[in-house]
């Protein structure tokens, strides 16, 4: 696997498009291969087919806060089967990688990953610091079919949202303040690991605050079709739920099976009876009442709602 190397030492506005290859070597928009690029900060666009990317020093950014800004999209995918990665072995302030550049009036970066494994294991693996251009709040889009894994401490702070695929993320990815939108695929957290964030969107729709993960995680509002392994993704921040029912069929792990008329546990009870029954949406009860002969006559005995809101 061919390593793409960039030793930064300085700030090049111009920027060039860049495709890196496993077996090919680098090519970009000057017509030059194989490169070790001196005194570059900013990359229009780059594109990675199985090759990997490393900022190899952390001092010497003049007057910006990194060695390298992503100011286009970051491309993944290609020919290759080998899996990408996106790291730092340098040391230093400057030791990261910024989302965008305000020179072009864009902060944020789209990832759009390809599956070039061919299954659920990694195709891109971010080891770095992901960070603001100059201070301003910059996006991240997660985007294509393919997994994406954070392994460094990110400090960026504009909002993480997930299109399609899959991000990894590890505890420490994505900063506690921010906000993640889940717009289409999954967010895998790893196992024993706690993912805070301020807010949770589905698509446009907040949701409450809590813990949120897989059916095989500890977390309070299970979701298999948004989350995966078993860490959580806690939320500090959300709506208040004033409306009974919702607050009552929270606990079915999919959203899709809250609704008054699905029989999530199969025991032939709509929720809606089960909900004015006080019986449990996911267990199956057998029953909603009880009978007793006695020498009166016969006993039905049911638990209910004392209130039918």
């Amino acid at each position: 696997m061919v390593t793409f190397v960039l030793d930064i030492a300085g700030a090049n506005s111009a920027g060039y498009d860049i495709t890196a290859f496993d077996s090919y070597g680098l090519w970009d928009d000057a017509g030059r291969d194989d490169q070790t690029y001196t005194n570059l900060a900013f990359i229009a666009n780059i594109n990675l087919d199985g090759a990997t990317v490393d900022v190899t020093t952390g001092s010497n950014a003049v007057s910006f806060n990194t060695n390298m800004a992503f100011v286009g999209p970051v491309v993944v995918g290609g020919t290759s089967p080998n899996p990408t990665v996106i790291s730092t072995s340098g040391t230093g302030p400057y030791a990261n990688i910024s989302l965008g550049s305000l020179g072009v009036g864009l902060a944020g970066t789209t990832f759009q990953v390809a599956d070039v494994t061919g299954d659920s294991n990694v195709d891109l693996t971010v080891h770095a610091i992901l960070q603001d251009i100059k201070d301003v709040a910059s996006p991240l889009t997660k985007a294509g079919p393919g997994t994406m894994l954070f392994t460094g401490l990110n400090t960026y702070t504009g909002d993480t949202t997930v299109t399609a695929g899959t991000l990894g993320v590890s505890g420490n990815s994505i900063a506690d303040t921010n906000k993640l939108v889940i717009a289409g695929g999954i967010v895998d957290v790893a196992p024993l690991m706690n993912e805070t964030v301020n807010t949770l969107y589905f698509g446009a729709t907040q949701q409450v605050a809590g813990t949120y993960g897989s059916t095989s995680s500890s977390a309070t509002y299970k979701d298999d079709s948004r989350f995966s392994n078993t860490g959580i993704v806690t939320v500090t921040t959300g709506p208040a739920i004033t409306e009974p029912y919702t607050l009552w069929s929270a606990v079915i792990p999919n959203p899709a099976d809250r609704g008054p008329t699905a029989d999530p546990d199969g025991d032939g009870f709509t929720n809606l009876q089960e909900y004015l029954f006080g019986t449990s949406p996911i267990a199956s009860n057998g029953s909603l009442t009880t009978f007793q002969n006695t020498p009166g006559g016969v006993i039905v005995r049911w638990s209910q709602r004392a209130s039918g809101t």
